[in-house]
């Protein structure tokens, strides 16, 4: 399953809950979904990451603190499949100029109404933890709600020496 259906720039976020979905339809022991419990999802996570393929986030990293992104971050550089291993995610993030100003400003109003916090940016977050954000596709649902959804991996050879290097 690869990102390009979602490279027509999804309308809403059913749309992304549907690519999202396609690896949930058949459940097996290589997906993980993530809860809005942070603790609980990584409690579930760590002891079966050696065997996951897929971990899903809907929605639901924006409500985490940064330390639990880097934990996730962290179990997946710890199971690393050769960079089989993935994160898929849709999040809500901010707009540009007037829309982030409406959201910025009413941030209230938008937790309570949709349960988002919009003021978030995931795919920094998770580059900020080591992992490697391999796509994203941003898309907005009417006027002023932002949303992302995409892919992140961890690669580790990507700050391994080559085997041409010299270590002392």
């Amino acid at each position: 399953m690869e990102l390009e259906p979602l490279l027509g720039v999804p309308t809403s976020r059913a749309a992304a809950r549907q690519w999202l979905g396609q690896r949930l339809v058949v459940p097996s022991d290589d997906v993980v979904v993530l809860h809005a419990s942070g603790a609980r999802s990584l409690a579930e996570l760590e002891p079966a990451a050696d065997r996951v393929r897929d971990v899903v986030a809907d929605c639901v990293l924006w409500s985490w603190p940064s330390a639990y992104l880097a934990q996730l971050a962290r179990i997946l550089e710890a199971s690393e499949r050769d960079g089989w291993q993935r994160l898929l995610f849709l999040e809500p993030t901010a707009g540009l100029g007037w829309r982030d100003h409406i959201q910025r400003r009413n941030a209230g109003f938008w937790h309570r109404r949709y349960g988002h916090d919009f003021r978030r940016d995931i795919p920094a977050e998770l580059r900020s933890h080591g992992l490697t954000v391999t796509t994203t596709v941003r898309f907005r649902e009417g006027p002023v709600r932002h949303y992302v959804v995409g892919e992140a991996r961890h690669y580790g050879h990507m700050g391994r020496p080559g085997p041409d290097s010299v270590t002392e």
